[in-house]
């Protein structure tokens, strides 16, 4: 069993051996980045396959962005999605979605995935990979 916690204050290197594309992180980031203080934006639940996808918003920035990237950007928005999800919980959907840790756990050739936020929603789900759909910048600018 391997255990990864991802949590405000704690790094940790990810085993990438159900992540399918890592690289689409890594080239960017040096590793998958810690998604604690960003904000989940958007959840889908897809019967294809099945699978749940979220999108991240976070104002950590990569090491190395893109050359098609614009100079100035405030914050990136990380689509992941857990391919043959089953055994999914999901409770305490708010508007400030902030994640405070993700668990991480391969067990059994299966992945066991936990979202925590700050509002106390919380994601539950196990599955058998984990793909980056997409990594783009987006500009919110300041009031």
């Amino acid at each position: 069993m391997i255990t990864i916690i991802l949590a405000v204050g704690i790094r940790n290197k990810m085993n990438y051996s159900k992540v399918m594309n890592p690289q689409a992180l890594t080239s960017m980031y040096g590793e998958v980045p810690d998604f604690a203080g960003s904000e989940i934006s958007e959840i889908n639940f897809k019967r294809d396959e099945p699978r749940v996808s979220v999108k991240f918003l976070t104002q950590n920035k990569p090491r190395k962005s893109p050359a098609k990237w614009p100079e100035k950007y405030d914050q990136v928005c990380i689509e992941l999605s857990f391919i043959g999800s089953r055994c999914v919980s999901f409770s305490e959907w708010g508007h400030a979605n902030v994640v405070c840790e993700i668990l991480f756990d391969v067990v059994d050739d299966v992945a066991a995935v936990t979202i925590h936020c700050e509002n106390n929603s919380r994601l539950k789900l196990i599955c058998d990979w984990v793909r980056v759909e997409s990594v783009r910048y987006g500009l919110i600018g300041t009031p």
